[in-house]
């Protein structure tokens, strides 16, 4: 597993190592700041805009790292030839896969500690209450930006940067709307059932990861759904690495 750590570590700094993502950080934390000065211009809201405002600042950093580093890390490096000097050296291609993502999870984890602790010490500095209820939302926050970069690992062994970073948007955003094809297998006749059906059992369910409004009302599920959820996730990451790993073995990079 030497190589896996080696490989994790060379993506952390590469990535640490660029500019534009120190500023994106830097920047994140100025609108968490932002948001307190908005805050006291919604008397009597002023806490759920906030709880809102800060999720949602979140949310969009660790979109936008997924997204754009995991699709350069894998299609990028893909059309770049980056992988070569990784391959040339005495490493399997599964370990290629597994450092990667490992490197790539172990800084978003990073991040969202820093991000997520900055968000509740300015929201107890403001005055807003800071209970546990809070804390479970970022846990599963971060659980459905690992499924997603699960997701991006592997059709980035496949396609290139921008067909990576366009399909990965597109199924996060379809994995959104699951419930949906429920509602539609409910109502329609067997030749559309028995699609609609697969179809919501082989996309991954975003939405059910957002507990944030939950959080903010204390009203969040119960331990045996919130372990279900979280059994879910990392069920579903693991068949999207070994998929990965299968496919990149498969691939010529010549």
């Amino acid at each position: 597993m030497n190589q896996v750590q080696i490989i994790a570590t060379v993506t952390i700094r590469e990535i640490v190592g660029k500019r534009l993502f120190l500023v994106v950080f830097a920047g994140i934390m100025l609108l968490l700041v932002a948001g307190v000065l908005v805050t006291p211009l919604n008397i009597g809201e002023s806490h759920k805009l906030f709880y809102d405002f800060g999720f949602a600042f979140l949310a969009f950093f660790l979109l936008l790292f997924v997204l754009l580093e995991g699709g350069r890390q894998m299609g990028g490096s893909r059309e770049n030839g980056g992988f070569y000097w990784l391959l040339a050296k005495p490493v399997a291609r599964w370990q290629v896969i597994i450092g990667i993502f490992a490197g790539l999870a172990l800084l978003a984890a990073v991040c969202l500690l820093l991000l997520g602790g900055f968000f509740l010490l300015v929201l107890a500095m403001a005055g807003l209450p800071v209970t546990m209820s809070l804390f479970i939302p970022l846990v599963f926050l971060y659980l459905k930006y690992l499924l997603l970069l699960g997701l991006v690992i592997l059709l980035g062994t496949g396609f290139s940067l921008f067909s990576t970073i366009f399909f990965s948007l597109g199924l996060f955003i379809v994995g959104h709307g699951t419930a949906m094809l429920l509602a539609v297998a409910a109502e329609a006749g067997p030749f559309t059932r028995i699609p609609s059906l697969i179809l919501y059992h082989l996309l991954p369910d975003f939405s059910a990861f957002h507990l944030a409004s939950a959080g903010l009302h204390q009203q969040l599920p119960s331990a045996a759904i919130l372990a279900k959820l979280a059994l879910y996730s990392l069920s579903y990451l693991g068949i999207l690495l070994l998929l990965s790993c299968w496919r990149f073995s498969q691939v010529d990079l010549d």
